[in-house]
């Protein structure tokens, strides 16, 4: 259950602080706003999460981002959404251009390597711990399990692409019979479409940026 829900201010901080230091890409930026949004400032419901969380996997574009856009949609309307989508992206895209900028003037410059080198099994660690964490809290029976099994395996073991296998779970969920019992709930049509609003913003926002 969600505390009240904070300022537009304090949800900007937050934003602001996490694109500063969320590391190790979707999985681990997507566990890190569970974490820190839902079970320590209780700001986002387990299912207000969940129902972004599902929409962002099926929704083309970065799922990470696609999800904080979600979230500050739920928290604060569309400068929620607006603030959660620049300032997601804005502090590693200065980050970076610093960095290409250093690299472009000293391109023999032996930190930038050797920053790689350390960051890489950083960036592992933290994508295992957070696939750990999802699975967790995120238990599912049986046949769930066999199918999240078969799903690893073809992206791990063949060459097809992730797009494809998500419209293929999207056709069969909607072909097998009871297939929602297996699976978490349908989400209500309000939320969709607040998604796919939500979404809308963040393809502009980061086009923008």
């Amino acid at each position: 259950m969600a505390n009240s829900a904070p300022t537009l201010s304090q949800s900007l901080k937050f934003w602001l602080l996490f694109g500063l230091t969320s590391f190790g890409g979707p999985a681990a930026q997507i566990a890190t706003m569970h974490e820190q949004l839902v079970d320590q400032k209780k700001w986002v419901s387990e299912a207000d999460y969940q129902t972004g969380l599902t929409l962002a996997a099926v929704l083309p574009g970065p799922e990470a981002h696609q999800l904080a856009t979600y979230l500050g949609w739920r928290l604060h309307g569309i400068r929620g959404a607006a603030g959660a989508a620049i300032l997601f992206v804005i502090p590693s895209l200065l980050l970076i251009s610093l960095i290409a900028a250093l690299y472009s003037v000293n391109s023999d410059l032996k930190l930038i390597p050797n920053i790689s080198l350390f960051l890489v099994p950083v960036a592992i660690a933290l994508i295992g711990n957070a696939a750990v964490s999802m699975a967790r809290k995120n238990r599912v029976g049986k046949r769930a399990s066999a199918f999240i099994a078969l799903v690893a395996a073809i992206l791990i073991f063949t060459p097809v692409p992730a797009g494809i296998v998500v419209i293929t779970g999207v056709v069969l969920s909607l072909l097998i019979p009871n297939a929602a019992k297996a699976f978490p709930a349908v989400m209500p049509a309000k939320d969709v479409r607040d998604a796919q609003i939500a979404s809308r913003w963040s393809r502009k926002i980061t086009l923008i940026a």
